[in-house]
């Protein structure tokens, strides 16, 4: 029974963790969302206020008319150049970004070694002829 309750615990305890770790992500996900949703409704509220500004005396007609502007690029998606998408999509991102490079400098390793092979093999035909050579004017001399 003691160790049924150990494990059990130890169960409930990492199901607690990937609970937790799972409404982490999903809030990280609508972050980007949400913090667009506010700045949007914020500008709203500015943007009414805006029509009472010149009623009101510390505000000249120099004050900007606009605050800022959102521009949608599709589906209702904005810019925002590194977004958090969650733990695994982030580690899925940057092993494929390091496999990439690491795949980039292999291939450029592997054409160095190619042409440094390649030079060796006509440097290895020069050899062989000149040997060739050799074998065929020492046994002329011999015979």
């Amino acid at each position: 029974i003691i160790l049924y309750v150990i494990i059990g615990s130890l169960v409930m305890a990492n199901l607690l963790i990937a609970i937790m770790g799972d409404i982490y992500d999903n809030v990280q996900e609508k972050a980007n969302a949400q913090y667009l949703h506010n700045l949007a409704r914020i500008m709203i509220d500015y943007e009414i206020l805006i029509k009472y500004i010149p009623r009101i005396p510390c505000f000249t007609s120099k004050s900007a008319r606009w605050i800022q502007v959102l521009v949608p690029l599709h589906d209702g998606e904005y810019l925002r150049k590194e977004a958090w998408s969650g733990r695994v999509k982030a580690q899925t991102a940057a092993i494929s970004i390091k496999m990439n490079e690491m795949e980039t400098n292999l291939n450029l390793k592997i054409e160095k070694q190619l042409s440094e092979i390649m030079k060796m093999a006509k440097t290895m035909n020069g050899l062989q002829s000149k040997i060739d050579e050799v074998i065929a004017f020492s046994h002329s001399n011999s015979s």
